[in-house]
């Protein structure tokens, strides 16, 4: 592994290949994008699955355990 400081790079695929500082950077902030999107829908898929528990123990009459 070595270091470089160079922004002509290939991201993740052969086709997806950075010439410029500007392409680099906007692959920055793309891929940040897409992180961000992926933790906000774990957050909610965990959310819901927390209300679907809470619901189901209520159907039941028990209470909710801490999840």
């Amino acid at each position: 592994m070595t270091f470089h400081g160079g922004f002509t790079e290939q991201i993740l695929f052969s086709q997806w290949n950075t010439k410029t500082a500007s392409a680099f950077i906007g692959s920055w902030i793309i891929i940040f994008l897409v992180a961000v999107l992926y933790e906000g829908l774990k957050t909610i898929r965990d959310q819901l699955a927390k209300r679907e528990a809470r619901c189901k123990c209520e159907e039941q009459g028990e209470r909710p355990s801490s999840l």
